[in-house]
């Protein structure tokens, strides 16, 4: 095999363009891609990395962000995000509920299981206009954003991406706020809708418009994720994507790519989403992750047949079962997705989820060495 002479950033940039660089683009690590806490301390001491490092975030599954465990696993991308906002502390009220900044308060049942209670469950329209909204441009978000990222930029050749700020930011955090009638509204309360996906909107266009001022000349990619779909079906059809969601995030995004033209824009939706692809691929959206497999309609072959002259996919490799069993089984998987994916470039291989602690740490290294090693095309051998 030939010593590649492309950096990370070169890789990235030509298989977005659906061409073949020396090798498939590799990513752990990016908000999709994360492994969970015991997972991450397992892999980190079979790799051999001894240094501690503080968790990035808290109360999350995945909570460490750690540079050496990247490098070693041979990821071509790092990433930025936005921090804690100076002028809201999460708060716990008489109950032991958890309220977010938006309001939301989740507990956690004993069993691991948490409820969330909908604050807008009630609400009239005057109710949107009273409400506390997050301030998307509270400066503890961006504090050491642009030096991260400036940095990774001019002493790294990294793919840098920013993580998503918020995860499912308007058909999640709809449900959220709404409950169960956030549905019924999307069909028969048009009115009320179309306002709360406006106040949700505008605050998540602050957000992403504060990284994109802070950091955005020194970023390559930028994740948005919202979950149109379960794994038998789409939330919602693609009439009402087009009709509720997509101007609105066609908007973000010409926003990001205005103030930053050469930035990539990645989508993530899980589970069945093949009839919803056309309408991602409108929107503006330049890599779409993950291709979730066991999911109905996930015909990968099909799927790059079809869309892939059009759009760059991301992810596919199954977190559900191979990841779980041997690492024969893991590298028929990686054969397998690049296989269907990677002919003619377009392909970003990850994980189509984060790596959960029931998956063996040897699997985790597994996947890294063999992805790089079957996914280098013909002309780089």
């Amino acid at each position: 095999m030939k010593t590649s002479s492309l950096t990370h950033r070169q890789r990235f940039r030509i298989a977005v363009d659906r061409k073949e660089p020396d090798r498939v683009p590799f990513e752990l690590g990016g908000s999709t891609s994360m492994m969970n806490d015991p997972l991450y301390f397992k892999v980190k001491d079979l790799l051999g990395v001894n240094r501690e490092i503080q968790p990035y975030r808290a109360g999350k599954a995945s909570n460490y962000y750690d540079e050496e465990v990247w490098e070693r696993l041979g990821s071509d991308f790092r990433h930025v995000w936005l921090g804690s906002p100076d002028n809201f502390q999460v708060q716990v009220d008489e109950q032991g509920k958890y309220i977010d900044e938006w309001g939301i308060a989740r507990k956690t049942k004993g069993n691991g299981a948490g409820e969330i209670f909908a604050p807008l469950g009630d609400a009239d329209l005057d109710g949107l206009n009273n409400y506390r909204w997050p301030d998307p441009y509270d400066k503890g978000r961006i504090r050491g954003l642009k030096e991260r990222a400036r940095w990774l930029h001019e002493h790294t050749d990294y793919v840098v991406s920013a993580k998503y700020p918020v995860t499912d930011p308007l058909l999640g955090l709809g449900m959220e706020l709404r409950g169960s009638k956030f549905f019924i509204d999307l069909l028969a309360n048009k009115r009320f809708a179309n306002a709360l996906l406006d106040k949700i909107t505008q605050v998540i266009y602050g957000l992403y418009e504060s990284i994109m001022e802070e950091a955005g000349s020194f970023l390559d990619m930028v994740e948005i994720a919202d979950d149109f779909a379960r794994q038998s079906a789409p939330l919602i059809s693609g009439h009402l994507y087009r009709e509720m969601f997509m101007p609105r995030y066609r908007e973000i995004v010409n926003m990001i790519k205005k103030k930053a033209p050469g930035v990539k824009v990645f989508f993530h939706s899980c589970g069945a989403i093949y009839t919803l692809i056309p309408w991602f691929i409108e929107t503006g959206y330049d890599i779409i992750n993950p291709l979730q497999p066991n999911c109905r309609g996930t015909d990968h072959q099909k799927i790059k047949h079809e869309f892939g002259s059009e759009v760059c996919f991301h992810g596919a490799i199954d977190v559900q079962a191979a990841m779980l069993g041997s690492e024969e089984d893991v590298k028929r998987e990686v054969r397998r997705r690049i296989d269907a994916l990677a002919p003619g470039g377009g392909y970003i291989l990850s994980t189509a989820n984060q790596l959960q602690q029931d998956t063996p740490p040897e699997n985790v290294i597994c996947l890294s060495r063999y992805a790089r090693e079957y996914g280098c095309y013909r002309q780089s051998m």
